[in-house]
């Protein structure tokens, strides 16, 4: 689903909106569509959920105000459905409209457009043709990334004072896992699905040591985006920049990287992050 909100006039700080657009779905599905709670989160609140936020990318620098104070601002994002939550889109959309009735981080909202885009359903033809030519794959990240354990968080601020840049392996492991949970048909088609779990597929020694550069032009780096809620301050950390790997096996890889831009990969998708492009050379 790609949306609109129009905004009016803010007050305080700008907002993490990742975490606010996670909280505007889930409230809107509370207080005007209880028949999509199940499918938000068909395994429960431990499991995947089968939405993720798509917030506006996070930029440096000073956001854009509007022309006129008393204009609407414009707030495009994303939503993400996956599943049985799916066929429910003009539904949720619904409920969209009618939660704006409440203030959104303190300011009057409207819902304007949506659209609906339906995902593919193959793998389409790449920027570099064949796939076996590829030679690297960046990652621009959209959104902040965040994919460690609490261990390896803890080590790489005491050895490197910012979140680890994760290996190549370790995203692959992600976007197959995510595929498997929410994508069954594209990880079927990939031959992710083999049972039992020992069976399953897993990426190759070689691409765990397979550690990102990144470009001077736009370098990776942590930010923090803290997010306040009735019960909850949270400030979730992640990388954005670029993120550059050399590929091992280029076809397997290929085909993860780009269905890894539809599900997302790493922690905390339904707040926005783990959103990337994915550009082949």
């Amino acid at each position: 689903m790609s949306l609109q909100l129009l905004l009016g006039p803010r007050s305080g700080a700008q907002a993490a909106w990742g975490g606010v657009l996670h909280g505007f779905v889930e409230r809107a599905a509370m207080n005007h569509a209880p028949e999509l709670l199940p499918l938000l989160r068909p395994g429960g609140r431990q499991a995947p959920a089968h939405f993720a936020v798509l917030p506006p990318p996070v930029t440096d620098g000073p956001q854009a105000e509007s022309a006129d104070e008393d204009d609407p601002e414009p707030l495009d994002f994303g939503i993400v459905l996956f599943g049985a939550l799916a066929e429910q889109a003009d539904e949720l959309a619904q409920a969209l409209r009618m939660q704006c009735a409440s203030r959104l981080h303190g300011r009057l909202a409207r819902l304007g457009e949506v659209r609906v885009i339906d995902a593919p359903s193959h793998l389409p033809a790449l920027a570099v043709e064949p796939a076996s030519a590829i030679r690297l794959h960046r990652l621009e990240l959209r959104a902040p990334l965040l994919l460690a354990s609490g261990s390896a968080t803890h080590a790489g601020w005491r050895q490197y004072r910012h979140l680890p840049w994760p290996s190549l392996g370790s995203v692959l492991e992600s976007i197959a896992a995510r595929l498997r949970v929410l994508a069954p048909t594209q990880a079927a088609q990939l031959g992710l699905d083999a049972l039992p779990a020992r069976l399953r597929w897993r990426a190759a020694p070689a691409q765990w040591q397979i550690e990102p550069l990144t470009p001077a032009s736009r370098p990776a780096r942590e930010i923090v985006l803290p997010y306040q809620t009735r019960e909850h301050h949270l400030a979730p950390s992640g990388l954005i920049g670029t993120l550059i790997y050399p590929s091992h096996h280029p076809e397997q890889e290929a085909a993860l990287l780009y269905w890894g831009q539809w599900v997302g990969v790493g922690q905390k998708t339904t707040m926005g992050f783990g959103s990337y492009a994915w550009i082949p050379s």
